[in-house]
């Protein structure tokens, strides 16, 4: 018999699929899964909205960053104004690249799934990226650090044995 989830030929006893981790046509409908187990390709999708969505809160929030200080630098003249000016096209940048390259992960990840855990096993990006956030008073970025924990990296670990599938 083969999974119906990855395709993989298993034992016609089997009751989940060792590959994927789905249930197979063999177990009985109970409460516990009476509703059929996602499939892999469906997490790969739900990752790749997380991090679209993640991405392009990034970009937002560069925009933002470029709109208000800007004008106020404009407005303000001199040294301090060339401060918000400069503060703008470093921090309104560099959010609208983070955003752009977690817009970029989600498309490869949805095109070529592979090693998608060993993408998200490290924190040293998201540490990183948190500490900037809270040196600066960036509520909105640390939120979104929270979320990427929590919602992207946090996903991809608890369901580390379904990405699994794609780690060859």
């Amino acid at each position: 018999m083969y999974c119906c989830h990855c395709e993989k030929r298993i034992s016609d006893a089997a009751v989940v699929c060792p590959g994927c981790g789905c249930w197979t046509k063999n177990t009985a409908p109970t409460a516990f899964n009476a509703m059929p187990a996602p499939s892999p390709k469906q997490y790969i999708k739900s990752l790749s909205r997380r991090l679209r969505t993640y991405g392009t809160f990034w970009i937002l929030i560069g925009c933002l960053v470029a709109q208000i200080c800007i004008p106020i630098g404009i407005q303000i003249g001199e040294e301090i104004g060339i401060a918000f000016i400069f503060i703008a096209a470093v921090f309104g940048l560099s959010d609208i690249i983070v955003g752009a390259k977690y817009c970029r992960t989600a498309n490869k990840i949805e095109t070529k799934p592979k090693n998608i855990v060993k993408q998200f096993d490290s924190a040293s990006d998201g540490v990183a990226w948190l500490v900037f956030n809270i040196l600066f008073g960036n509520i909105l970025g640390i939120g979104l650090q929270i979320y990427y924990f929590v919602g992207i990296r946090g996903y991809v670990l608890r369901n580390e044995h379904i990405f699994a599938v794609y780690n060859r």
